[in-house]
């Protein structure tokens, strides 16, 4: 009866851990700096993203390479990582 239950609620915790705030692949947003990288776009999270480089005031978390504009739509840097 158990191993039903655990086999039944496997699905929703892989969902829970795609979707988690943790997952920094949960949006697949990317643009191109000005260096011609692909950087991911900004995202929300609970906990600091691996690979931010800062917090931006609207609460928002950046992977930006430079410094120069980083958080520019997002009301500027609180936090920087990097």
């Amino acid at each position: 009866m158990i191993k039903k239950i655990v086999k039944a609620f496997i699905p929703f915790l892989l969902l829970a851990i795609l979707l988690s705030p943790f997952s920094v692949y949960a949006s697949s947003s990317y643009y191109t700096n000005s260096s011609g990288s692909k950087v991911h776009a900004p995202i929300a999270s609970q906990v600091i993203p691996i690979g931010a480089s800062a917090k931006c005031k609207d609460g928002t978390f950046s992977f930006s390479t430079h410094r120069r504009g980083t958080c520019s739509g997002h009301k500027g840097v609180k936090t920087w990582y990097k």
